[in-house]
């Protein structure tokens, strides 16, 4: 048998234990650096933070929202020597429902959508000729393929109607490029193909975070792949 075991400990006495320290700490938030943006920013964020009288950091990041969208297809920033990209920039803003998130938003990209407006006005005659070419291409095409079959049933020849079917291909009209630079709830694939095909600099915008983050291309199954799609379209 073995001997026994003396356990003993130097815990103080109960009434001797200090005050359990707090597992969360309270932070007390800084002002918004307003004087850090340029002259003419700063005066229109304090003009709409008068105005609506949304907090000054919601309206700045609507300001910056615009501001990057507007710019990001034309400029890059050079932060260091050797280290530059893209101006435009990922903002989430956290408020509460009725702080005016969609009146700050509107006051930023009015004008980015009159523009999105104005120039899909603009473009309805070069539509309206895409339309009317495409569809004349298409029946050009549909005849030379019924021909080619037809040939070939009868064991006729086909080269030259092959040649003229390269030719066709190689003049097939190309869409116009008409301005589309504010998404909000479209999937990743119809991101994808708008920068692709209709227009290579948007944003994806919204007052409503559940549109975004709850939309078909953020499933469990998806998400990982569509934030990594995002991060590098952000890089070009």
């Amino acid at each position: 048998m073995s001997d026994p075991v003396l356990c003993v400990d130097n815990f103080p006495p109960v009434d001797n234990w200090p005050d359990p320290q707090p597992l969360t700490a309270k932070i007390e938030p800084e002002a918004y650096p307003l004087d850090a943006l340029p002259d003419t920013i700063r005066e229109a964020v304090k003009e709409v933070a008068g105005f609506v009288k949304a907090p000054v950091p919601l309206v700045a990041s609507s300001a910056l929202a615009a501001l990057s969208l507007a710019c990001q297809a034309h400029i890059d920033v050079k932060r260091a020597e050797k280290l530059h990209g893209p101006v435009g920039l990922f903002l989430l803003t956290i408020a509460d429902s009725g702080e005016r998130k969609s009146t700050c938003d509107s006051f930023f990209t009015k004008v980015i959508r009159d523009y999105e407006a104005e120039q899909a006005e603009a473009s309805k005659p070069v539509i309206e000729k895409y339309n009317a070419d495409i569809s004349a291409w298409e029946a050009k095409r549909e005849g030379i393929l019924s021909a080619i079959k037809s040939a070939g049933a009868k064991g006729s020849p086909t080269d030259e109607l092959q040649n003229d079917l390269t030719q066709l291909q190689q003049d097939k009209p190309e869409p116009p490029r008409v301005p589309r630079l504010i998404y909000a709830d479209a999937t990743p694939e119809a991101l994808t193909y708008g920068l692709a095909k209709r227009w290579p600099s948007s944003g994806v915008v919204s007052a409503e975070a559940g549109i975004v983050f709850g939309s078909h291309g953020m499933g469990k199954d998806s998400v990982m792949r569509n934030l990594a799609m995002l991060n590098q379209l952000w890089d070009g």
